[in-house]
């Protein structure tokens, strides 16, 4: 078991490592962009679905930054290149109240994805295997995961009526 979780956690690694790739080396094709983010995210919500369920023993203390937050708006302004700026989501869509659709912004979702992914990998290359494997999981499950999952469903509109 513990061998195929480490083989998980590296699959998963290297598929964060293409996404971030994939941004640091960003080329001005807004279209391209789009096919490359519908290929991409897909890869990345299933490695995460095989993430080990990893309880570390250090604390996780997430602080945002200035730094931080001067690097979102960074990727916010590349990612606002795509052909896809603002699209409609409802964030529970399981409930049946009034629960209206919203404006979601696709750069944010992209931004905040990879910053998710490359503080994962940031501990990965510290060492800390296991404090990279829970951020990437809970991550998944409570912020960035709702991201991709919006993201790819925009995308995926565009894609199809392109």
């Amino acid at each position: 078991m513990i061998a195929k979780s480490a083989q998980d956690a590296k699959r998963f690694a290297a598929v964060a490592d293409r996404y971030l790739k994939w941004v640091d080396d960003w080329a001005d094709r807004p279209e391209e962009n789009a096919r490359a983010a519908l290929g991409l995210l897909p890869e990345l919500y299933l490695a995460a679905l095989a993430l080990p369920n990893i309880w570390p023993d250090t604390p996780y203390d997430k602080r945002v930054s200035k730094e931080h937050h001067e690097r979102w708006k960074t990727l916010t302004t590349k990612f606002d290149s795509l052909p896809v700026r603002n699209y409609l989501n409802v964030f529970s869509p399981l409930e049946r109240g009034d629960d209206e659709p919203v404006s979601c912004w696709l750069a944010d979702d992209l931004a905040d994805i990879y910053l998710d992914l490359e503080e994962g990998l940031g501990y990965l290359e510290k060492g800390d295997a296991e404090q990279a494997i829970w951020v990437w999981r809970f991550g998944f499950w409570n912020h960035w995961g709702r991201h991709l999952v919006g993201a790819l469903s925009a995308l995926h509109a565009f894609q199809s009526s392109y």
